[in-house]
């Protein structure tokens, strides 16, 4: 996983987490249940961060949420991964 501040110099969350459920609704329902994929992660101006995901490495995610920590810019956020097998 990728989170870029690239740019960013002065207004980067410093602290981010990314959780994912499976669900097969666009949007998923409100009590969903939500896996931490990573847990809170620093991050600093001006850089690319890369995580390896550490939570959930069995499950299929449809949906992934992403949070930042009070908030900030940022460029992108890249997730890398390879469709699931029937």
């Amino acid at each position: 996983v990728e989170f870029d501040t690239k740019h960013f110099c002065g207004n980067f969350p410093p602290l981010v987490t990314l959780h994912g459920t499976v669900s097969s609704e666009d949007i998923p329902a409100d009590d969903a249940q939500w896996t931490e994929i990573i847990s809170g992660v620093p991050l600093t101006a001006d850089a690319q961060h890369y995580f390896d995901a550490t939570g959930g490495k069995d499950i299929a995610f449809t949906h992934v949420k992403f949070t930042m920590y009070p908030d900030g810019g940022l460029k992108r956020i890249r997730i890398n991964g390879r469709p699931a097998t029937a």
